[in-house]
């Protein structure tokens, strides 16, 4: 079976799912990069989010609405397009990406997890990052020409 590592987006308001996420994804062999466990002390924020990022093969996005409304969660989305990582949208909420999120998301497929409880929403995370890194290449976005 094949290592995957995940990069954990998220709105800080949501740190409960994101914690619970992360727990459930490790107990399943999943290595996840999440802030701000993942940050040493001393080493400066930013760059640590941008090598975590560049470092592990899918983007993991809890969307919700305090995701929608992070500027931060913003940032790491143009991260993940520009570093062609594998992204994998997880709907939190019924809201819909706009302006520049909607522009970098609106051609990836979402994995909806509205209402799922946690062993439910975990099998299916778990399945589609696996699922994911083993087609590789196939499903990145491709660099501009």
């Amino acid at each position: 079976m094949a290592v995957v590592s995940v990069f954990l987006s998220f709105s800080i308001s949501d740190s409960p799912l994101a914690i619970a996420l992360r727990d459930g994804l490790q107990e399943r062999g999943i290595a996840v990069w999440k802030a701000p466990e993942s940050i040493p002390p001393g080493v400066d924020w930013a760059a640590a989010i941008h090598a975590g990022l560049h470092q592990q093969q899918v983007f993991l996005l809890l969307w919700t609405d305090a995701a929608m409304a992070s500027a931060n969660v913003s940032k790491e989305i143009n991260l993940a397009i520009q570093h062609h990582r594998l992204i994998l949208p997880l709907k939190l909420t019924a809201a819909l990406p706009s302006g520049g999120q909607a522009y970098h998301l609106s051609t990836i497929q979402w994995l909806d997890g509205q209402g799922l409880p946690l062993p439910v929403l975990l099998d299916a995370v778990e399945a589609r990052c696996r699922e994911l890194v083993r087609q590789g290449a196939q499903v990145m976005v491709s660099a501009p020409a």
